[in-house]
């Protein structure tokens, strides 16, 4: 009898526990805030940053567009500096939406902003206009531009000793600031990759090369913008696997004056299947005629 007692106050004493620790689950949850009727739920845009290059002569000035879901009437809301390189941007303390508006620009300028450097800025919306529970809200917007002089040598000549075996035309340019980087205009257009029959990928209009002091080219990264199990991209060979010796296999030619013939680019080409090849292209200077030098 005692036993089966014993039995009964434990089963008891459990019992309470569960009830009690139920109870106390239940007092600790509490709903988050809600959104405010009258909150006009302000995002930027989708692609919420941006980077540019612009030259010296173009408006040193962007237009950034906000939105609102919320259009009863007109209205203005403040715009918060989050980052700001050395106060160069002159940016307006809010955006101001007309009655109905679902979205707003304001003008940012940055006249004083200097040739040949970055600036960042970061800007955002007070808590107090947004939607936390919205997932297609952007609270913050970030703008990168760098005022760059490029001054065109010429036409060249690319001459792809890896994927398609052509030779094309290109503008070659030089930095004024940093003459000793180049660039290219980007021979892989659509109209070769679809002439080729490959499936096109990302283009982009440039390709930028460093020229160091002792002669040896580095770029940064390219597409080749052609689609081949993944975008396949020129990775200079360090940038892809740290302290690469193959680096030094990219290099410039030069005349018996020092007069610059032409570079060797000799990527890691890659894809999704990882690194896969390595083979070199040639970028002809002005007045080279390598394609009728080497029959191509």
């Amino acid at each position: 009898m005692k036993k089966l007692l014993n039995k009964y106050v434990f089963l008891s004493l459990l019992a309470a526990c569960v009830t009690l620790t139920s109870c106390s689950d239940e007092e600790d949850y509490s709903a988050g805030p809600q959104t405010d009727a009258n909150c006009p739920a302000l995002t930027f845009g989708a692609n919420n940053s941006a980077t540019e290059e612009l030259d010296p002569t173009e408006a040193t000035q962007v237009d950034i567009t906000v939105y609102r879901k919320n259009r009863s009437a007109d209205a203005s809301y403040p715009i918060k500096v989050l980052n700001n390189t050395e106060n160069i941007f002159s940016v307006p303390t809010s955006v101001n939406f007309a009655s109905g508006a679902g979205e707003a620009t304001i003008t940012v300028s940055f006249n004083n902003a200097e040739i040949g450097k970055p600036y960042t800025l970061e800007i955002g919306l007070d808590d107090a206009d947004i939607d936390p529970y919205n997932a297609d809200t952007y609270t913050s917007y970030v703008y990168t531009c760098t005022r760059v002089k490029w001054n065109t040598l010429g036409t060249g000549q690319f001459l792809d000793g890896f994927w398609y075996w052509f030779w094309d035309e290109i503008t070659i340019q030089q930095r004024e600031d940093m003459p000793n980087i180049y660039r290219i205009t980007n021979p892989y257009t659509d109209e070769w990759v679809n002439y080729y029959g490959e499936a096109t990928a990302t283009y982009q209009e440039y390709i930028v090369l460093t020229l160091s002091s002792t002669d040896y080219v580095s770029w940064e990264t390219f597409s080749m913008n052609t689609n081949y199990n993944g975008e396949i991209m020129g990775y200079y060979p360090s940038s892809y696997s740290s302290g690469s010796s193959d680096d030094a296999n990219s290099y410039a030619v030069r005349d018996d004056d020092g007069n610059l013939l032409y570079f060797v680019i000799d990527p890691y080409w890659v894809n999704d299947t990882g690194y896969w090849a390595y083979y070199p292209c040639y970028i002809a200077f002005p007045g080279v005629d390598l394609a009728s030098e080497w029959g191509w």
